[in-house]
């Protein structure tokens, strides 16, 4: 039984021709900004743990001091999850090629561990604030015990819905006759097809103006793009045939380097 189901199989396809070459490929989308802002929360949420535990241990008993670290330590273990998420978040791409072009599909997933982690994290907090209440005979964390239990449950529903908000498709296609250049790249095993649209008519330029555009405004309406192509090692040089044969006169597959964004 495959680890994954066929997603070629399963997608609407907007090209009503034969299929040349379809593949589906997983990789990690690596959000390096994002991880620089959860690193700059995770630090400040330690620091501010570190500090009411210092104060803590200055003006009440140790025993207090002790459990206001350990559960500083605990919610500091939420964000480093994300942050753990977030790096390791996955890319799926699903490829369909044909005569006339080509097409994609590309939604994000967190691992699935991280939700079960989160989950198992707030039934943990709960049960020990509760049992920790009962030892101080703190009231509240009494209270706060069972609550973080419920919101334990609670979550399941929340991450359920947030792992199926995550997995909303985009979707790209190209047309070989607009392509005006394609490049190589044979270290990172990536392509891209460089896309341009053509001007806008007088009836689309009308239309824009109709919703208060101006002229330099609609000049600057991006036209043009790069598609990516991510294939799996084996079928690579099928996609470098296919590529170099659908390409049209004058354009040539060019190998060189290429700056990927950081979306991919």
């Amino acid at each position: 039984m495959a680890k994954y189901p066929d997603y070629t199989q399963m997608m609407e396809w907007h090209f009503d021709e034969p299929t040349i070459l379809s593949w589906q490929i997983k990789t990690i989308a690596h959000q390096w900004q994002k991880f620089g802002y959860f690193l700059i929360v995770l630090l400040t949420l330690g620091c501010l743990g570190l500090l009411s535990s210092v104060i803590a241990y200055l003006i009440t008993e140790p025993i207090t001091a002790l459990i206001i670290a350990v559960w500083s330590s605990a919610f500091i273990i939420i964000p480093a999850l994300f942050l753990f998420g977030e790096v390791r978040r996955k890319c799926w791409m699903v490829y369909r090629f044909t005569q006339s072009g080509g097409e994609l599909y590309l939604w994000h997933a967190y691992p699935k561990s991280l939700f079960w982690l989160i989950r198992l994290l707030f039934v943990g907090l709960g049960v020990g604030v509760l049992v920790t209440g009962i030892i101080t005979k703190m009231g509240i964390l009494a209270i706060a015990g069972p609550v973080s239990i419920a919101l334990a449950l609670g979550s399941v529903a929340i991450t359920k819905k947030y792992e199926e908000e995550m997995k909303a498709f985009t979707t790209w296609s190209i047309e070989w006759s607009k392509i005006t250049q394609a490049t190589y790249d044979q270290k990172r095993n990536v392509f891209t097809l460089h896309y341009v649209y053509p001007p806008f008519t007088m009836q689309e330029r009308n239309e824009f103006m109709a919703q208060g555009y101006t002229d330099a405004r609609i000049d600057n309406i991006i036209r043009e793009w790069d598609f990516y192509i991510f294939p799996t090692p084996e079928l690579t040089s099928q996609v470098i045939q296919l590529v170099e044969s659908s390409l049209q006169k004058g354009v040539t597959l060019e190998h060189k380097k290429i700056t990927l964004p950081e979306v991919v």
